[in-house]
């Protein structure tokens, strides 16, 4: 076994984190993009660099969060957020908390996504107890659930909705298989240690409500 898979055995990444001038000549545009949005070469580019077919996926799967046009940047990073916290995944509660801040929303809105707090208006409650129904990936919503939610979105906000929460459940999964380590997006750390920590709460109250379903 190499050195770079003993380490992914010892809690590293699962797959190398490819050095920036070891990256192909093919994935230089990627290197180049991510350069000029974030000001850095992203851990996750250099996880990918290794298989052009995977880049090509994971890239798909970014823009396909641009290409919502129902729903709001701000609700968007909340109900990513939100699906994060629900798989407790830290690369990506890093990310959508930056984006959160990034896009405006006050501390006071994301802590109370793990706070008891009148922070959230009923619109945005109503499209977060639904985003929990399709990252839990129950067979049934709660009752009212999708009808409290019809109330404040149409059917193409829905469907919007539903793609979101789905596609960054495949990025919870993916980041966390590999063992991504998160960018550094959020930059307010006592935020982010707070939400870790809730995630973590989360994850057992969701492993208790798995047991009692069976």
């Amino acid at each position: 076994m190499s050195a770079e898979y003993r380490r992914a055995e010892e809690g590293a990444p699962r797959v190398p984190l490819r050095a920036i001038d070891d990256i192909s000549e093919r994935m230089r545009p990627l290197v180049d993009r991510d350069r000029k949005v974030f000001g850095r070469v992203r851990n996750i580019t250099r996880a990918v660099a290794t298989s052009p077919a995977t880049w090509q996926a994971t890239v798909r799967a970014e823009q396909m969060f641009v290409t919502m046009k129902r729903v709001d940047a701000a609700t968007r990073a909340l109900l990513c957020l939100y699906t994060s916290l629900l798989n407790g995944c830290h690369y990506c509660i890093d990310d959508a908390a930056g984006v959160a801040l990034e896009e405006g929303v006050p501390t006071g809105v994301i802590r109370s996504l793990v706070e008891p707090a009148p922070a959230l208006d009923e619109g945005t409650a109503a499209r977060l107890a639904y985003a929990r129904f399709v990252a839990l990936g129950e067979a049934e919503a709660p009752e009212g659930t999708v009808a409290h939610l019809a109330r404040y979105a149409d059917t193409e906000e829905i469907l919007e909705v539903t793609a979101i929460v789905a596609m960054k459940c495949f990025w919870n999964r993916f980041v966390t298989a590999l063992r991504i380590p998160p960018e550094g997006r959020c930059a307010d750390p006592r935020l982010l240690a707070l939400l870790f920590s809730a995630a973590e709460r989360l994850q057992g109250e969701a492993a208790s409500h798995c047991s009692g379903r069976r």
